[in-house]
């Protein structure tokens, strides 16, 4: 009885329906994918921004403090270790190889998940109608548009955080929590607004980035309380488990994000 009530609860069937979409539209995989291409970015990323931030130590130090409640202690030393070593090792040389790699395979991910969003939007083959190179070109304007809005996030933020918010720990974790959402609702939403072919309104586009927001920072929390309590992946990936973290979070960010394009 009650699993009958249940299966024909509107709402659980309009989740099922959205799992079904995601199975039909191979999401799983099209997530693996952009996981993959971003990891291969990371460092190469965390060069350019320690060059480019090199001269704004204050930008860097935002990061790190808006990634560290965030992230499970272990992912947090491994991004920590990463950003060290690319600071450390930095050169022009190297940060125009940096700058190279990273444009494209942040772009191919970013590539990746615009085809997995319009799937979800316009159906098969429309993506691929566009043209390889208009798809290239657009996923390099959304993955510069998205530096800059973090960039603009992060100068904000320390302007308030650091003359104009109150002098108190929690309201200026507060502030930082609030930018955080802020850029990633801004971010979500140029995504799934650029990348279906067809015509997409802009509030429609909010409201899927609203979704997904809320997706990712309720994933986010969770597994951050079950890193940190419950699992101990030294145990199984040693020096690696923070790298593993990383995975996971990628991909399930990705996921959340192609789920919430099937709204």
């Amino acid at each position: 009885m009650i699993i009958r009530k249940l299966k024909e609860n509107k709402v659980v069937k309009y989740i099922g329906k959205i799992i079904k979409r995601c199975a039909e539209h191979d999401s799983s995989a099209t997530s693996g994918y952009v996981t993959y291409k971003l990891l291969i970015s990371a460092v190469p990323l965390a060069i350019v921004v320690a060059v480019l931030f090199s001269g704004v130590p204050s930008i860097e130090r935002w990061l790190m403090e808006s990634l560290q409640p965030i992230l499970a202690p272990q992912a947090y030393a491994f991004v920590k270790y990463i950003s060290e070593m690319a600071g450390a090792n930095a050169t022009t040389p190297i940060l125009s190889i940096g700058m190279a790699v990273m444009m494209y395979t942040a772009s191919s991910g970013m590539c990746t998940l615009m085809r997995g969003v319009s799937i979800a939007e316009d159906g098969r083959g429309a993506f691929e109608k566009r043209g390889f190179l208009k798809n290239r070109i657009l996923a390099i304007i959304l993955t510069l548009i998205i530096f800059v809005i973090i960039l603009c996030c992060g100068l904000i933020s320390l302007e308030l955080k650091y003359y104009k918010a109150p002098d108190s720990q929690a309201g200026r974790a507060a502030l930082s929590y609030a930018f955080m959402i802020i850029m990633l609702v801004v971010t979500l939403m140029f995504i799934y607004k650029i990348s279906p072919v067809k015509k997409t309104y802009w509030l429609v586009s909010l409201k899927r980035a609203l979704l997904s927001s809320v997706m990712i920072a309720a994933l986010t929390f969770a597994m951050n309380i079950y890193y940190t309590e419950f699992s101990n992946l030294e145990n199984v990936y040693g020096a690696f488990a923070g790298l593993a973290i990383i995975m996971i979070w990628i991909y399930s960010i990705s996921f959340c994000i192609l789920a919430a394009g099937e709204v």
